[in-house]
């Protein structure tokens, strides 16, 4: 996905509704995960320590995954990263994702088919994430009542978009 493309989506998604936007979005809680649907789009969001993973829909097809840590904070907005992520699984098997991903406001993102996505993220999956041999994140998503409830409603989410 090209920057221009990229950027205000992800910028959309990370924003919080204010005052007058009020009547135009909802949060929910699905035990560490939240779920925000405004006029941008559907934003999940699970936070473990300073780290936190976010998943944003503003269609039914296509998404944004976005990973935040200490370390991704020190990247400048804009900047393009090569990351290589390992998605390791329950049954002992693993992937590896070499990825570019576009720094915002402290997250790095890249787009996602969200069906594949989803039906991977409730598998409970460990991420971790290099850049340039250096660890940046390490995150062991949950695969528990609360995660299927969350996804359950995420869906709902982004086919309403």
């Amino acid at each position: 996905m090209r920057k221009s493309t990229l950027m205000p989506l992800l910028i959309g998604a990370c924003a919080v509704a204010g005052p007058a936007d009020a009547q135009e979005h909802s949060l929910d809680h699905f035990g560490p995960w939240t779920l925000l649907h405004s006029r941008s789009g559907c934003l999940g969001t699970y936070t473990r320590e300073s780290q936190a993973f976010q998943i944003h829909a503003s269609s039914d097809a296509e998404g944004l995954i976005a990973l935040k840590s200490d370390s991704t904070r020190a990247f400048r907005n804009d900047e393009t990263v090569p990351i290589m992520m390992t998605w390791a699984f329950a049954d002992g098997q693993s992937m590896d994702v070499d990825v570019e991903m576009t720094v915002v406001s402290g997250s790095t993102a890249f787009q996602a088919p969200l069906d594949r996505s989803i039906s991977v993220l409730r598998t409970g999956p460990r991420i971790t994430a290099t850049h340039n041999g250096q660890s940046i994140y390490d995150l062991h998503l949950p695969a528990d009542a609360d995660s299927d409830r969350f996804y359950d409603a995420f869906e709902a989410c982004r086919r309403a978009e």
